[in-house]
Formats: C-alpha cells, sequence, structure tokens
C-alpha cells in the first residue's frame, strides 16, 4: 500500500460474512481512493461482474502538471469538453475538491512534467 498512498495509519476494517475489509486510511480521501481503485472492484466481483476492475481513459490536459515522485498519485480533476484539468489543491483534507471531480487523473511514480495537451490516464468517477 506505501506506493499508492501515504504509509498506512491503523487500519479502518470491515467485517462481513465472506471475511474482512480494510481502508488503509482515515483520510478521507485517501480513503476515497483507496475504496474505488480496491473496494469498488471487489464489491462489483462478490455481486457477480464479470468485469469488476476500474477502467482508465486517456484524456488531454488543460493545464501543466509537475514531474511525480516515487509513489503513484492520483489527482481530483475535472473532465470538461475533452480536457481534464488538476485540481489546484490535492490536500488530503481538502473534501470540497473531491466533491468537485469529476475523474481522477493516474500519474505514475516518477512521471516528466506533462505539458498542456500531453493525454493522461483518467479514472472516472461517476
Amino acid at each position: 500500500m506505501w506506493n499508492v498512498c501515504s504509509p498506512p495509519p491503523p487500519a479502518l476494517t470491515l467485517t462481513c460474512g465472506c471475511g474482512v475489509i480494510s481502508l488503509a486510511s482515515f483520510l478521507s480521501v485517501s480513503a476515497f481512493v483507496t475504496a474505488t481503485l480496491f473496494l469498488r472492484p471487489l464489491i462489483a466481483a462478490m455481486a457477480g461482474a464479470t468485469d469488476p476492475l476500474p477502467r482508465l481513459l486517456r484524456a488531454e490536459l488543460a493545464e501543466p502538471l509537475p514531474r511525480n515522485d516515487h509513489r503513484q498519485d492520483y489527482l481530483r480533476a475535472t473532465f470538461i469538453n475533452g480536457r481534464v484539468s488538476a485540481a489546484a489543491l490535492q490536500d488530503s483534507s481538502m473534501l470540497a475538491t473531491l466533491a468537485h471531480a469529476t475523474c481522477l487523473i493516474v500519474r505514475p511514480p516518477h512521471a516528466p512534467p506533462a505539458a498542456v495537451g500531453d493525454t493522461v490516464d483518467i479514472l472516472p468517477l461517476a
């Protein structure tokens, strides 16, 4: 989990009739991203979905992005008219930014800076 989000604090653990499900973070945005990537597909698979994994799309950047560090990042963003813009504030406590996001920009570890017009992977939230 350390390469997906921040080092895990004590986990929130839920038990159900089929086993144990843990979210690795109490940070609200980190917990949401973790649930989107792992919990949502698990629930879909348990409900019988044949292809439960999230599907990435490609989108053109409306604004540049700086280079990424050693972790894969999921930036809250909006997708409008075929172009995507990352929210200016990406702090884990910024729930308003999450509420306005329509997708997450997926930035691989050590990704170089991205310019306006470059294409990036996005994960739609709807």
